[in-house]
């Protein structure tokens, strides 16, 4: 069963990212949380969110029991999303020009 993709909707925080290739290509990345939205089945709520540049995207959501939870999450999810892309593609996302991402991580968190 696939997973429904939301709409980004409402943009609530972003992040412009560089891209660099191995080649010394470099190109803009834009990080956009979506404001958190209640599951359209009800129960839990979803925040969405999306990585993007030219050569590729990644749009998805993270659940929680409450808003709070879910943009919490998102904010943690990011760091493991972009590490997998950069992988995927053989590239470094860079903030201000340096090799760091600034997003805290999903191993950091404990219990919710």
């Amino acid at each position: 069963m696939a997973i429904d993709k939301p709409p980004i909707g409402t943009v609530i925080a972003s992040r412009q990212y560089s891209i660099a290739y191995p080649n010394g290509k470099v190109e803009s990345a834009m990080v956009c949380i979506g404001q958190p939205v209640e599951a359209p089945e009800g129960g839990h709520w979803r925040c969405p969110y999306e990585i993007a540049c030219k050569s590729f995207a990644r749009t998805f959501y993270s659940a929680g029991e409450d808003s709070m939870q879910a943009l919490i999450l998102a904010t943690h999810i990011l760091a493991t999303e972009i590490e997998s892309l950069a992988k995927d593609h053989g590239v470094r996302f860079l903030l201000w020009e340096e090799d760091r991402l600034g997003l805290p991580h999903i191993s950091d968190v404990k219990k919710m």
